[in-house]
């Protein structure tokens, strides 16, 4: 990372514009490929000069958004757009769904929105949806609209991380009081992460909870109140900056001077950094707000271009928005006493080159269309196991229209066979190659942890996809959520088997999706339908383990409904073995899988098959590819994260959902490989997994 790091502090010192980050790559509209199709468009990422990008947020003078806005600005002068930032003085759902409307007047391509009330604002966001303006939400959500993407942090993993946090600086004793903020949905999921964590965690830990409105005043009050019938309250944790200063102040008010209560929150501002550097305030949590503007940019610009992008997904025949990302993690920081410098506001501004922070909520209404710096000679590299599975193949060609928007070259490469010693001699013979950054898809966590951090030691960066390696360095993890696969999954062969009767589930040790969906289905149907009886077995991806799995549960449980597998290899045994209980001309099992093949899709058609869940492989190296290079240029990005001052690559994406669909048979002509090749003008799907090299 130090040659990034560098590379960055060197253009801050010779930008000379407030809009830092713009390269001089020139793209290369006019080249071609036998391994892309001929859309001409596919080949740069800029947009018209002519359309406009809005934030909307409620009290727009709350510090929070000005990174954001800047990370938004950023991303739009790379892609030739104008960004404009408009809110509410209030905090008033009404208020700010008066400004969302006047937005709509104002011909908007699309909106990042910060909704003060995700109720609220399902209409309003349906609608502009409707009328082909593009709505991404950040950092709170409207999860029942129709909002093509929502960037955030993990609210669950902030609010669990706070509780760790204070739990053990209080010794795992004492009263806790917890403020929440009703209606918004990171600050509640913030609350009851906390909150479960300290049930699970620290039973002596006794919670209270009262409202704030986000107001200090109602805090101050609440922990005086507090206090005055609970002597033992140790801390107070509030979901957010504006109100945990009325908690410092009490706790101070209580200490006679010293602070009395470990006080902690999410996010930041200039009065909570005073307090940390004053050792009056315990520890924030950071999300990073400038990544949070810019992932939601991009987000707004696919959505809107829906033309540089060639899905394997079926939403273009359902007319339906091609781009979708129902969860992307902006990462976070624990800010302390020790790095609460970096991230003063009015610093981050001037560091810009901006005279003071409001600057940074000036209009971006000239762009300059600079591209994302330049990535010539730039080589990634896919690194899969057993190379010949389907799946990997759209997700190759998702890498490779990527990697051709952004000028570099993309190749692929795997082992013969499901072993991760061969995997890791794959790896290493990449990075023999001399590549920028890989694209890995690990056979088990465990076995990859090494290779990758080593990697990244070397300063090539890695991102995992579809299975990670959660113990390593890696920048970023792009899957569908195995937690929501293995839930659908399970809801719909419950509700088929009417809650009644036995399924069999079958498991590949290992490997960390797999394992998610197993979980999730399993998990659901205990907590949903007591009555039907899990089985599971191991497959290892084996259509005829499974088959014999399968008919050896039968043999023992005449009761045996439904069988589910986590990948698609394995599924065409469940399905051969239920036939072959049906007397070979009827399914006598429900089988479900994710992921699809030509074989589970004949299956579908054939009415043998159940459904499968169908994870969006184009998007996920689409994303893979676009995350691998971010991580890579750091000196095109400017955060406010306090990560350059460490040392850390700036760029970081712990988890983002690429979504996903459900097939059955009357969509299954949507996902067959072949006839996706052929429509985006390849003769055939061995062409998707050819090299693209950058001209």
């Amino acid at each position: 990372m130090k040659r990034k790091i560098i590379a960055s502090l060197l253009v801050l010192a010779m930008a000379g514009s407030l809009l830092a980050g713009c390269g001089n790559k020139a793209s290369d509209s006019g080249s071609s490929d036998s391994s892309k199709s001929s859309k001409s468009s596919a080949s740069e990422l800029k947009g018209d000069s002519s359309e406009k990008y809005y934030m909307c947020v409620p009290i727009s003078g709350v510090e929070y958004w000005y990174p954001v806005f800047q990370g938004m600005k950023e991303a739009a002068n790379a892609l030739g757009v104008q960004a404009y930032y408009m809110g509410t003085p209030e905090w008033d759902s009404s208020a700010q769904a008066d400004v969302f409307n006047q937005i709509m007047a104002l011909d908007p391509t699309g909106i990042l929105l910060h909704p003060t009330d995700g109720d609220a604002f399902v209409d309003p966001i349906n609608s502009a949806i409707a009328d082909d303006v593009q709505v991404v939400t950040f950092a709170a959500d409207s999860p029942d609209s129709n909002r093509t993407a929502y960037v955030t942090s993990d609210n669950n993993k902030e609010g669990s991380t706070a509780a760790k946090e204070v739990a053990e600086e209080i010794g795992g004793k004492g009263s806790i009081l917890v403020m929440r903020n009703p209606g918004q949905t990171n600050h509640e999921t913030r609350d009851d992460a906390f909150i479960s964590y300290i049930n699970e965690n620290y039973p002596d830990i006794k919670i209270y909870e009262e409202n704030s409105g986000q107001n200090a005043d109602a805090t101050y009050t609440a922990v005086m109140t507090t206090y005055q019938k609970d002597a033992n309250l140790k801390a107070v944790f509030t979901p957010e900056a504006s109100s945990a200063v009325g908690a410092a102040q009490a706790g101070l008010e209580i200490g006679n001077g010293d602070q009395a209560l470990v006080c902690a929150c999410c996010d930041t501002s200039e009065e909570i950094l005073d307090l940390l550097k004053a050792g009056q305030f315990f520890s924030a949590i950071a999300p990073d707000q400038y990544l949070q503007g810019y992932m939601g940019m991009l987000d707004l610009f696919f959505a809107a271009h829906n033309e540089v992008l060639e899905p394997m997904n079926g939403r273009a025949d359902a007319g339906e928005n091609l781009w979708q990302s129902p969860f992307m993690d902006n990462g976070l920081s624990i800010v302390t006493a020790d790095n609460a410098d970096d991230f003063y506001l009015d610093a981050y501004a001037e560091k810009l080159g901006y005279k003071d922070s409001e600057e940074i909520l000036e209009p971006l209404e000239e762009p300059e269309g600079c591209g994302f710096g330049d990535g010539s000679g730039e080589k990634y590299y896919m690194c899969v196991p057993i190379s010949g599975v389907e799946y990997w193949y759209p997700v190759m060609q998702g890498m490779k229209d990527a990697a051709k928007a952004l000028d570099v070259s993309a190749y692929y490469m795997g082992t013969p066979e499901w072993d991760a010693s061969a995997q890791a001699d794959v790896f290493s013979q990449i990075m023999a190659l001399d590549p920028t950054g890989i694209l890995v898809h690990p056979t088990t966590a465990e076995a990859f942890v090494d290779p990758i951090n080593s990697a990244i030691a070397d300063d090539v960066q890695i991102v995992t996809f579809a299975a990670d390696a959660p113990d390593s360095e890696r920048t970023a993890y792009v899957t569908s959520d195995n937690t929501k696969e293995g839930n659908r999954a399970a809801q719909e062969i419950g509700e088929a088997l009417g809650g009644e009767g036995s399924v069999l589930v079958m498991r590949n040790p290992g490997q960390t999706n797999h394992e998610n969906r197993d979980n999730a289905f399993i998990a659901y149907m205990e907590e949903n339908y007591p009555d039907i009886t899990i089985y599971e077995e191991n497959s290892g991806q084996d259509a005829d383990a499974t088959y014999s799995a399968v008919m050896t549960t039968y043999q023992k449980d005449a009761n045996l409904k439904a069988v589910f597998t986590p990948e698609a290899s394995s599924a065409v045994g469940a399905a051969q073995a239920g036939l072959e209980i049906g007397g070979g001309s009827e399914q006598a099992l429900l089988c479900a899988c994710c992921d699809t093949s030509e074989e589970v899709l004949d299956l579908l058609k054939a009415d043998q098959f159940f459904f499968a869940i169908a994870p969006d492989q184009y998007l996920q190296g689409y994303m893979s590819m676009l995350n691998c290079y971010f991580a890579a240029h750091n000196e095109i990005l400017h955060p406010m994260n306090g990560r350059e001052a460490a040392g850390e690559n700036l760029w970081q994406t712990p988890y983002m959902d690429n979504s996903l669909s459900i097939v059955t048979k009357d969509n299954a002509d949507c996902f067959y490989l072949d006839s996706y090749a052929k429509n985006i003008g390849l003769s055939g799907a061995d062409q998707l997994i050819e090299p693209y090299e950058a001209k």
